[in-house]
């Protein structure tokens, strides 16, 4: 008898420590889902908060433009992306689509006295490049819709190129020095030097067009 109840009484210590083992590992995992819950709360809130802190930044930013665009345009905002394609000519003035002429007349671009102007501004993965921005006039607005023309010399500006690259022809030869594989040449004379489309490279590219009041 006292052999069975030692037993008993063993089994009875084994049983109720593994009770307190398994409620003590309960609680300890238990604690573990808390914190883990709470760091994961604490993400989600930290994660929340930047965002809120990245829409001010970014609504403000959008105000600031805004504001700015009115500023430049005179109270007339337009603004659109649209593909550049060679245009002929040697000034400053381009060719745009004739959405372009109906969207700034709704706008009342038209009913002042002076002469329609843009800025223009190269982009990269949607985003201007600032150091990348000229001005024009504006042409004819007989350009294919979605695209710009833009003769040489706005092409060059928007690429900061102010001097055109030369071929000269060699008399003897009766041949052009291949200088530059891009672009197109035109000589001018027997003797004379040919310019380079230097600005070539801009043709397709998507950039900024926006009005702007002079």
């Amino acid at each position: 008898m006292d052999i069975d109840f030692a037993m008993r009484e063993k089994r009875l210590q084994k049983e109720q420590q593994r009770r307190k083992g398994a409620a003590l590992r309960r609680t300890r995992q238990r604690a573990q889902e808390r914190t883990e819950a709470k760091a994961a709360q604490q993400e989600i809130e930290e994660a929340l908060k930047k965002r809120e802190e990245e829409r001010i930044i970014e609504k403000e930013r959008m105000e600031k433009q805004l504001e700015r665009q009115l500023l430049e345009g005179g109270g007339i905002v337009w603004t659109v992306d649209l593909r550049i394609v060679e245009a002929e000519g040697e000034d400053d003035k381009v060719l745009l689509p004739q959405s372009a002429l109906e969207a700034l007349s709704a706008k009342g671009a038209l009913a002042a006295d002076a002469a329609l102007a843009f800025r223009l501004q190269r982009l990269r993965d949607a985003e201007e490049l600032p150091e990348h921005i000229t001005h024009c006039g504006v042409r004819e607005f007989t350009a294919e819709e979605g695209t710009i023309g833009l003769p040489i010399k706005v092409r060059r500006s928007l690429l900061h190129a102010t001097q055109p690259s030369l071929l000269r022809r060699d008399s003897d030869a009766m041949e052009w020095e291949n200088a530059a594989e891009d672009g197109p040449a035109s000589a001018v004379g027997d003797d004379a030097n040919i310019v380079l489309d230097d600005a070539a490279e801009v043709i397709g590219e998507t950039i900024r067009v926006r009005f702007v009041k002079l």
